[in-house]
């Protein structure tokens, strides 16, 4: 998905840069998950990451170079999948709102404000997980996947 979210954002933004690290768990056990709703909430947080540092590289200092981590992690009670930018971060007021239909902090017209409330929805209610917004204004934001559910063997 991050191939594909790159490959994406750099079709609508030609100038597109940006460096990707891929920080992810060796072996992680088998979760209930339905694939194609996972990949496409994925490719939303990626897509949201690359637009914030596109937006702060245009705007920021000579120097700062965008950076969007993803990661993944078996912590004990949940796994985990991280997406974090150095971007522009979200306003505390916007965090609390963000995962509500039609919301957005986004200018473009082309932004409904479903995105993330259809991603918080497929996490919540299809995978019985969480989405969780950490920011911090004008450093970016990490995007946390908590998957609850019991563990397949």
């Amino acid at each position: 998905m991050t191939d594909q979210a790159f490959h994406y954002i750099s079709t609508e933004i030609p100038e597109f840069s940006c460096s990707v690290v891929r920080d992810l768990e060796k072996i992680l056990p088998k979760i209930d998950i339905i694939p194609d709703a996972i990949r496409i909430v994925v490719f939303n947080l990626l897509l949201n990451a690359f637009e914030s540092v596109h937006e702060k590289k245009s705007k920021a200092p000579k120097g700062y170079q965008p950076k969007v981590t993803i990661s993944t992690r078996k912590l004990p009670r949940f796994i985990q999948i991280r997406i974090k930018d150095n971007g522009t971060g979200i306003s505390e007021k916007d965090t609390k709102q963000l995962l509500q239909a039609f919301y957005t902090n986004k200018k473009s017209e082309k932004n409904s404000g479903l995105g993330l409330s259809e991603s918080a929805r497929i996490i919540n209610v299809a995978h019985k997980g969480e989405l969780l917004i950490e920011s911090d204004p004008g450093n970016g934001s990490d995007f946390i996947i908590r998957f609850t559910t019991l563990i397949l063997s």
